[in-house]
């Protein structure tokens, strides 16, 4: 039977404990850190705040409705852009800036389409509306006709690029450059009930979380939960 020594004030070459009893989280993040690669990370999900505000109603519809997703897929990174289901309004003209680390490579393709969502590259005008010292490095925009083609309530839009080399951690290079501001999106809201359009830049992007951290904390939790039940339920036999 393999045992553990305890490190308390008890007899050291005496005192020992099974394996069995050890917490759950050390078990469950030690199977983790050998399934999952340390570099592999959970997707990264962003919001968009209005750089036109020519209607304040307008520019809170699209507030709420824009995200992208940043996430690893094989050799690339990809971006999805996604109109959550809500108001009428439709996300067009898509811009990047990569100005501080020019972590991203080549454009790959556009992956996971929804409904019927069609784009082309390049995005006329050629810079965002509104938004100032957007150098832009990449554009796209819907097929005509743009309210047809772009993305409605509900819809959505993948944007993949190759991970440049050189970087320790790809992927990682790619979040903390959004993070730092030398990478940003820019998008376009249109066919409002307005009639109005309006444009949207990319609000501060959250910290990623790896594979590992996040199956770590799940497990965790759950020998959290585990072990404050056992508790509750001894009390309650003790107060019977």
């Amino acid at each position: 039977r393999f045992c553990a020594p305890l490190r308390s004030g008890l007899d050291m070459k005496n005192s020992f404990i099974p394996w069995a009893t050890l917490p759950a989280v050390v078990l469950s993040a030690a199977v983790v850190a050998v399934a999952a690669p340390a570099q592999a990370f959970a997707p990264v999900t962003y919001g968009y705040k209005c750089a036109s505000n020519n209607r304040i109603s307008d520019c809170k519809i699209a507030e709420t409705q824009f995200k992208t997703t940043v996430s690893q897929v094989g050799e690339n990174v990809m971006f999805t852009f996604k109109n959550l289901v809500g108001n009428p309004v439709v996300l067009t003209d898509i811009y990047f800036e990569d100005t501080l680390k020019k972590s991203l490579g080549a454009f790959v393709g556009f992956n996971g389409n929804t409904g019927g969502v069609s784009y082309q590259v390049g995005a006329k005008p050629g810079s965002p509306p509104s938004v100032k010292s957007f150098v832009v490095s990449f554009s796209a925009s819907p097929k005509n006709p743009q309210p047809t083609n772009g993305l409605g309530p509900g819809e959505s839009l993948g944007i993949l690029f190759k991970i440049l080399p050189g970087f320790t951690d790809p992927i990682n290079a790619v979040i903390a450059d959004l993070q730092l501001g030398g990478l940003r999106t820019s998008v376009r809201a249109q066919a409002f009930t307005s009639k109005g359009s309006e444009t949207l830049v990319n609000e501060e992007v959250p910290e990623p979380i790896t594979i590992l951290g996040s199956a770590a904390a799940i497990a965790g939790g759950a020998a959290l939960k585990r072990r404050a039940g056992a508790k509750a339920s001894k009390e309650k036999a003790m107060a019977s």
